[in-house]
């Protein structure tokens, strides 16, 4: 992350966009084969979108915290984003969530093979219908 915000600039003067990496990030074999052979997927990321998630990253550190409970499902296994640096941000930043890390959930989680869904599912669901 670091490097890429530094970068940036630099980068601009050779390129409008950078090659998209797929990642194994899910579990389900079914659904990886899915986004690989979608038509719909783009090769390729504009800086542009890069400077837009840089410029949000950027404007939510100077946002006022928020006292709404909120569930935060993350799974351990996400390699898409630094789920370790977002989980601890936000539990700063919204000290009144709850935070449920799901064993072996990459970064897709509904899109994840059956046992783990059903675990996410599970748990949006005992949230959204405990008595409060």
């Amino acid at each position: 992350w670091n490097a890429i915000t530094i970068l940036i600039k630099p980068l601009k003067t050779f390129t409008r966009n950078l090659k998209r990496m797929l990642r194994n990030n899910s579990s389900d074999a079914k659904f990886l084969r899915f986004v690989k052979n979608d038509p719909l997927q783009h090769d390729q990321v504009p800086l542009s979108w890069v400077e837009a998630l840089i410029r949000w990253n950027e404007l939510i550190k100077k946002g006022n915290s928020s006292s709404v409970p909120v569930l935060i499902l993350q799974g351990k296994k996400d390699t898409t984003v630094d789920w370790r640096y977002n989980v601890g941000f936000l539990l700063k930043k919204f000290p009144n969530i709850e935070v449920e890390l799901i064993e072996n959930g990459k970064h897709h989680l509904l899109n994840e093979e059956e046992l783990i869904r059903d675990k996410v599912f599970s748990s949006i669901h005992r949230y959204l219908t405990d008595d409060v």
